[in-house]
């Protein structure tokens, strides 16, 4: 990150903190509503982990640390159920709302004014930890510092980017902390989102995002103009989302960035994306209405829809079966194989998250339809969902969890989910019949 001198930025940041307009309230949104925020608290087989943003930390640090540092302290706590695993914290990192990548800083390089918080921020740092099976630790602390002087700010719950020509607005509990675990020879990279803690607040932020420009003259920040999304998000920061005339460009906008992350995915690591892909999909879906579509609704809906499918393949890949069970108990689950895997392929997801959209489906209806779910999770396997060495859960499900047994319609031949297809005649995996499984 290029460094920027200390009274401009303030200036800027204060700026655009001082310039958040309203977004428009009183229309109902289109479609089943915004997609739960990332899961604070996740379990597997094998580890339990939650993640928050303490809003009273002053009181365990003796100093509000994002006012006095510009470091925001993130509790941790994680348990181990099955196998020893081991942790190191300077590998973790926190993915903010914009995808945007935070390092842990380490404790003692914090500048802290008492001798108090010096010894509070050591005694309650996360430690390079071995945890076996059933051991754990609570309400430890990762620090991430915003490098004082550079492109990040942060206050209470907003984080301030300055990103090219524009300041975006981010919202912490938006984030994303991501904890690689060892077990063994074996990395574990576990996603959980960030919840808010020790006192009162107010509800979630109206979008998860929102920029505005930089206003300063002949003020340089660090130069974003090479991209279409630089582009992007200086057009939204000239769109004003308290004029409701303006909502439907300001969706437009958002979902184009959204599609500009998506077709980034298929790198080393995806996972800033796909935390992106959530806040442009939440930016979209706030200016989204039926009353601003007006006779353009039938369109704006189908865009949703999709927006719904990207969000939904993207819990599901950073491994959040909670939020994404949530939503689709909203709009009522799977109806049958044809028309869910129709809706998939209409909207066009990209080749790193179309069997993601599958798996998802796969853990709702898993325990609601057996039928459906090995359908499902045939197709997941099939489109390219990720086989981790071992059996991968969809897998052993099929070949050993499910109450159901799969054969071939034609050869009787007993499914094996690795092959895909029978080996006898080629019968696609989703096209086989159930039966009870003898035990």
């Amino acid at each position: 990150m290029k460094f920027l001198g200390t009274s401009w930025i303030a200036a800027s940041l204060l700026l655009a903190a001082a310039c958040i307009a309203p977004s428009p309230s009183g229309a109902p949104l289109i479609g089943a509503g915004r997609f739960p925020p990332f899961p604070a608290s996740v379990a597997s087989a094998s580890i339990e982990a939650r993640a928050a943003f303490r809003l009273d930390h002053a009181e365990t640090f003796g100093a509000d640390l994002l006012r006095d540092a510009n470091v925001i302290p993130i509790e941790v706590s994680l348990a181990s159920r099955q196998a020893a695993i081991g942790f190191e914290p300077a590998d973790c990192r926190l993915v903010l709302p914009d995808g945007c990548v935070l390092r842990p800083c380490d404790p003692s390089s914090i500048p802290a004014r008492t001798k108090f918080t010096l010894e509070r921020i050591a005694s309650r740092a996360v430690a390079p930890a071995q945890l076996a099976p059933g051991q754990e630790f609570a309400r430890r602390s990762l620090f991430f510092a915003l490098e004082p002087n550079s492109e990040l700010h942060a206050r209470d719950l907003e984080v301030l980017h300055l990103w090219g020509d524009v300041v975006r607005l981010l919202d912490l509990s938006r984030a994303l902390l991501v904890l690689p675990l060892h077990s063994g020879d074996k990395l574990e990279r576990v996603c959980v989102g960030i919840g808010v803690e020790g006192a009162p607040h107010a509800a979630r932020a109206s979008v998860a995002m929102s920029v505005r420009p930089v206003r300063e003259r002949g003020a340089k920040a660090r130069d974003a103009t090479g991209s279409r999304l630089a582009e992007l998000e200086r057009e939204l920061a000239q769109i004003d989302p308290s004029r409701r005339e303006t909502a439907l460009r300001m969706f437009t906008v958002a979902f184009e960035a959204v599609q500009e992350h998506a077709a980034a995915l298929g790198g080393s690591d995806d996972v800033p994306h796909l935390v992106a892909i959530s806040m442009y999909a939440d930016v979209a879906r706030s200016a989204a209405s039926a009353e601003t579509t007006g006779s353009i609704a039938g369109e704006v809906a189908q865009e949703l829809e999709r927006l719904d499918w990207l969000e939904l393949a993207a819990h599901a890949r950073l491994g959040f079966e909670s939020s994404a069970a949530e939503f689709l108990a909203r709009r009522g689950g799977s109806s049958d194989f044809p028309s869910t895997s129709k809706a998939v392929d209409d909207a066009a997801l990209p080749p790193a998250l179309e069997p993601w959209a599958f798996v998802a489906l796969f853990r709702f209806e898993r325990a609601r339809d057996e039928r459906l779910a090995m359908r499902l999770a045939a197709t997941a396997l099939d489109r390219g969902a990720d086989r981790a060495g071992e059996l991968s859960e969809l897998e052993r499900w099929l070949e050993h969890d499910s109450t159901l047994e799969f054969h071939c319609p034609k050869c009787d031949c007993a499914l094996v989910a690795s092959l895909r297809a029978c080996p006898s005649d080629q019968t696609p995996n989703a096209e086989f019949v159930a039966r009870p499984r003898e035990r």
